[in-house]
This record gives C-alpha cells, sequence and structure tokens, in this order.
C-alpha cells in the first residue's frame, strides 16, 4: 500500500544537527537549552553537551485564526441580507451556508484558543494533585476544569469565577454543537434577518452569535494577561510574551468593531 503523502510521525521526529540549516524561531515560540552547564578552569571554557528544545503558544495563533473567520462570516452576513433585499432567492442557500461554516470555524477556534490559554497556563502553576484526581474521576467538564485554572493562577474572586464560568460554559456548547453535532432531526427555526425557517445550525452558527464568542475569548484571555505580576515568574513571562499579540488583535478588533468592545464583553447567553 503506498504510504499517503503528508506528514508522518517519522517527520515530526527530532531532526539531526546535520540535516538542518539551523532553528527558525516564531512568535510565541519559547526556546530553551535544557541541561547546559559551563565549567571554567585553567585550561579555559568547557561547555557540556545540550541539545535545545522549541514550545510553540498556540492561543495567539487560534485566536488570529478565529477574528479572520469573523469577518469571513461578516463578509458572508452582508452579502446575505442584500440577496434577501433585492429577491435573489435562489443565492439565498449558498450564501447562507457560506455565513455558517465561516461562523462555526469562529466559534470552534475561539475555544480552541482558550483552550490552548488553559494548557499554557496549568503547564505553569501548580495544581493540587487531589484536585486533578478528582477531576479525572467524576470526569469534570473541560470547562469547569479551566475556570478552576485561571482562579488558581490569577486569583479570580468568587463573582468573577462565576463570571468566567457561564462564559465558558456557554462557549463549549457552542464547540460541542460544531465538533460532536447531534444527528437527530429537528424542526426549522426562523431566521428573523431573512424571515425563512432553517435547519438550527444554520441558526446557532450565525455572524452575530461567532462574533460574540470571539469577541468573550479576547476578553477574556486579555482580562487574566492585564493581572499585575501573577505567579510564579514561569507564568509571568509566559503573560508578558503572550500580551502584545493580545493588543494587536484587540486593537484590530477595535477598529473592525467599534460597538462591541472588548473590555466589556456582552453577556454569555443572547
Amino acid at each position: 500500500m503506498t504510504q499517503a503523502k503528508g506528514i508522518d510521525e517519522e517527520s515530526l521526529e527530532p531532526q539531526a544537527r546535520g540535516r538542518s540549516k539551523g532553528i527558525l524561531i516564531t512568535d510565541g515560540a519559547d526556546f530553551t537549552i535544557p541541561g547546559l552547564q559551563i565549567r571554567f578552569d585553567k585550561e579555559g571554557v568547557h561547555a557540556s553537551h545540550a541539545g535545545t528544545s522549541l514550545r510553540l503558544d498556540m492561543c495567539r495563533h487560534w485566536l488570529r485564526i478565529a477574528v479572520a473567520h469573523v469577518a469571513d462570516a461578516a463578509a458572508a452576513n452582508r452579502d446575505l441580507l442584500e440577496a434577501d433585499s433585492s429577491g435573489e432567492d435562489a443565492n439565498l442557500g449558498t450564501i447562507l451556508e457560506r455565513e455558517f461554516r465561516s461562523s462555526m470555524q469562529a466559534t470552534v477556534s475561539a475555544t480552541i484558543a482558550l483552550d490552548a490559554f488553559y494548557a499554557a497556563i496549568k503547564d505553569r502553576i501548580v495544581v493540587p494533585q487531589d484536585q486533578m484526581s478528582a477531576w479525572r474521576k467524576n470526569r469534570t467538564a473541560r470547562w469547569k476544569q479551566m475556570a478552576e485554572v485561571f482562579r488558581l493562577a490569577f486569583g479570580l474572586s468568587d463573582r468573577a469565577l462565576v463570571e468566567v464560568r457561564g462564559r465558558l460554559e456557554e462557549a463549549f456548547k457552542y464547540r460541542n454543537w460544531g465538533i460532536h453535532p447531534p444527528a437527530d432531526p429537528q424542526g426549522p427555526v426562523l431566521r428573523d434577518d431573512i424571515h425563512v425557517g432553517v435547519e438550527w445550525r444554520l441558526m446557532a452558527f450565525r455572524y452575530k452569535k461567532a462574533a460574540t464568542i470571539v469577541q468573550m475569548a479576547l476578553a477574556l484571555v486579555n482580562k487574566m494577561l492585564k493581572k499585575e505580576h501573577p505567579e510564579p515568574e514561569a507564568l509571568a513571562k509566559y503573560c508578558e510574551g503572550l500580551r502584545p499579540a493580545v493588543d494587536a488583535l484587540i486593537e484590530a478588533w477595535s477598529r473592525e468593531y467599534p460597538s462591541w468592545p472588548v473590555v466589556q464583553p456582552p453577556e454569555v447567553t443572547e
């Protein structure tokens, strides 16, 4: 059988120094030299053999993907409303599917960004072992684990924790509709902007809802990054490195969507 072209396990193995022209360090990547020791004596300087490692921060990339898909969904929504107002009913289905696909991808990308942010934070703090054991035993929902890690890392108040949990629960509900779609048929629901009945997912994954979830993801990450002097040092360094990328995304978002400021995200329910 011919092996499919593309990435295989062998291609993901660390590459030998002799086969490489060097190491390309991209935006948000951690570059470390673990185990390096330098000794000075009368004969000169001696360095121990040490390898190198790279770790790419995925949060910033998924946030960028989410914002890009919101722009695509917005364009499709404009086309949809224009087609409806001009009576071009034959094109409504095609345009509606464009908006649906972009909105769904924006929603899923935003939740992956939050998941990546959570993973990076969890790796840089100490989560009590009994807490993690309880999560495994009780099969605690991912969004609940995320909220608790954010509380531990950033000292969230009880009120803030309730707010964060609510926003994450809402976002992950839509995520699960996208990646674990229920197969049972349901009655059509009304799209109030074009006044036609559609399959429920064409209503759930629409431009405005996708933008709301992406806005929430940006606001949530931004809120955590603005926390003064988070501890330990590894967490502080990660936040410092991620902040410029998130600030740039928020600045671009604010220019494009001035009526939806990231600093004051809307409620998680419509």
